[in-house]
């Protein structure tokens, strides 16, 4: 019955130092991957930010991981996130953009790059299968909905997860301080990672360079042996008969 099926291998889950590593490398894109835009362009740049994304990823923590794989873990903490409360009012309206139709948005960018492997199917990295789970567990949420969320039905300015309506100024300004210094901090660190690549490249090129000249320093000592051992034979042949001649005549 199942012989005909193909069964996609899953990967190891995601560990702790993981999860921080893709979450500090994702800020370093938010602007990009929060975009609300929907133009080819912005998909086109959302892509590369992924892919940008898996290769320090891989980078950082050894492991190789999928974008989609990444993309997927992010928008999974998100809707856990949701769930428990715990959005700012920037991210829950990232997670109602991407409830909306980011999705879609990056299904038709992995046809773009050719990202998408249309022979292995998996509800994991399933654009269409994410898109209704989405939207079947946003309507979920808005069913259950307390009252005093003022949510009406029919009312186009309804907003279910924006509850800090009363925020505090002085801690908005400290948590933005703190994300722009966490965001320079995470940009040095990627840039230290790159530099670590160059130094690491240019220490084994100076290394090949010293072995071939050593090997070059080699090929000119045998040379000078095997010339001196000729030198050395051609006097031989050049004496023998003067001292033959000598013998002779003695």
């Amino acid at each position: 019955m199942f012989a005909g099926k193909r069964v996609r291998a899953r990967a190891k889950n995601f560990t702790i130092e993981e999860e921080e590593i893709l979450e500090n490398l994702i800020l370093a894109h938010r602007d990009v991957i929060r975009s609300k835009q929907k133009d080819p362009a912005i998909w086109r740049k959302k892509s590369e930010a992924w892919k940008q994304i898996e290769a320090d990823f891989a980078l950082q923590t050894g492991m190789e991981r999928p974008w989609q794989a990444l993309r997927e873990k992010y928008t999974n903490n998100l809707r856990m996130m949701r769930k428990n409360g715990t959005l700012s009012d920037e991210e829950a309206q990232t997670d109602d953009a991407q409830e909306s139709g980011q999705n879609l948005s990056i299904s038709e960018v992995s046809s773009l790059v050719g990202a998408a492997n249309n022979e292995e199917s998996s509800t994991d990295f399933d654009p269409e299968y994410s898109r209704k789970n989405s939207l079947r567990n946003a309507s979920s949420e808005i069913k259950f909905a307390p009252n005093n969320l003022r949510y009406a039905v029919g009312s186009p300015n309804y907003d279910v997860l924006n509850l800090k309506d009363e925020s505090d100024p002085l801690g908005e300004d400290t948590s933005s301080t703190l994300k722009e210094e966490r965001l320079v901090l995470i940009k040095l660190q990627q840039e230290y990672y790159r530099g670590e690549n160059v130094r690491a490249a240019e220490k084994h090129k100076i290394e090949m360079e010293k072995q071939k000249y050593e090997l070059e320093q080699r090929k000119v000592e045998l040379r000078n042996m095997r010339l001196k051992s000729e030198l050395l034979e051609a006097e031989i042949l050049v004496k023998r008969p003067k001292v033959g001649a000598k013998n002779a005549s003695s």
